[in-house]
């Protein structure tokens, strides 16, 4: 991957700047294809993004791209007693950490702490088991599943990448649409979430304004994504594992989130850091020439890869500190209607 010096005339999708941006190569390391697409940085906003779209994205996320794939065997019921009754703890601890009640679960949380990004981000949004969510961009649906377990009963996601709907008797209703389908019926949510997909969209502005027709009038948007304002970019540059070329099409920076949502008639209401090793880790393979997905990746056989045990438990301890610093390569960004939009 190599980080260019010169500089070209683009026009920032964000900011509409037209000044002189910086450009950068960078390799496809996911799937391995190491094809090099061009990136440029606006000067003005900071937003990392892709200089021109692939005609074809679909080619991009085959069949066994992770978001796709259904854990399965973490669904199954096992007549393993000790199974059972750890499976039994962690949802005590999960339903007190979602909902806010239940002593056992706040006593669990305090030996075993929850871990799991995505539930994490919604710890006190003041969910109820009746909330309307959606999940965009939910791929095969496994985070709707283990909400469902929690005790949540009105959850729909969508995901335009997927073969057919998956619709189930009992469990959340999961459909091959876009968000410009589904705006378009008239349904509200409680929550609306983008799980580390807002990366991924060619038109921002207008994903945040269908969102925010979603919403009802006290509903909550929440945004996960990697952020360009962190030490990761500015430590590893074009080796950042978390700009994935070229499935990730904007690298936002907070200034950019800000610029955006303030035209999308939204507010930010909270901010938090969720990185985690994964930013140390991945960027060190890729520096090396070593894919995410190629034998001796850490995320395919740990014990084949370049790291020792001591190493990613201090690339772990180095990403909370980034996080309480508000330095980490990720976050959890937590917006509603405006006071001004809601009077519109």
């Amino acid at each position: 991957m190599n980080e260019s010096t010169n500089y070209s005339k683009y026009e920032c999708r964000i900011c509409s700047n037209k000044l002189d941006v910086k450009l950068y190569s960078l390799k496809e390391m996911f799937l391995c294809t190491k094809e090099i697409y061009e990136f440029f940085q606006c000067e003005n906003c900071r937003c990392i993004q892709i200089a021109e779209f692939p005609e074809d994205f679909s080619a991009f996320y085959p069949e066994n791209y992770y978001s796709f794939k259904s854990n399965e065997s973490e669904i199954i019921e096992t007549e393993n007693w000790r199974i059972k009754i750890k499976r039994s703890l962690i949802r005590k601890r999960d339903e007190a950490q979602l909902y806010g009640h239940g002593i056992l679960g706040k006593i669990l949380n305090l030996f075993k702490p929850l871990e799991e990004r995505k539930l994490a981000s919604l710890v006190g949004l003041g969910l109820k088991p009746n909330s309307r969510i959606l999940d965009v961009g939910c791929g095969s649906g496994e985070f709707l599943m283990h909400l469902f377990d929690l005790g949540m009963k009105d959850l729909t996601g969508i995901d335009p990448f997927l073969d057919k709907d998956i619709l189930k008797s009992n469990g959340p209703k999961i459909y091959k649409r876009s968000l410009e389908e589904i705006s378009a019926d008239g349904s509200l949510f409680d929550l609306v979430m983008l799980h580390h997909v807002f990366e991924h969209v060619k038109d921002p502005l207008n994903v945040l304004k269908h969102c925010k027709k979603l919403l009802k009038e006290q509903g909550f948007l929440l945004i996960r994504i990697p952020i360009a304002d962190c030490y990761a970019w500015r430590e590893y540059s074009v080796n950042w594992v978390q700009l994935d070329s070229p499935r990730h099409t904007f690298i936002y920076s907070m200034e950019a989130i800000r610029m955006l949502s303030s035209e999308a008639g939204l507010e930010i209401v909270d901010l938090k850091f969720d990185s985690t090793d994964f930013q140390f880790w991945g960027s060190i393979q890729y520096a090396n020439d070593i894919c995410l997905n190629a034998p001796n990746s850490y995320m395919v056989d740990q014990e084949s890869s370049i790291f020792s045990r001591k190493e990613i438990k201090q690339f772990i301890r180095r990403a909370d500190k980034l996080n309480e610093q508000s330095d980490g390569d990720q976050c959890v960004i937590l917006l509603r209607k405006s006071i001004d939009s809601k009077n519109n």
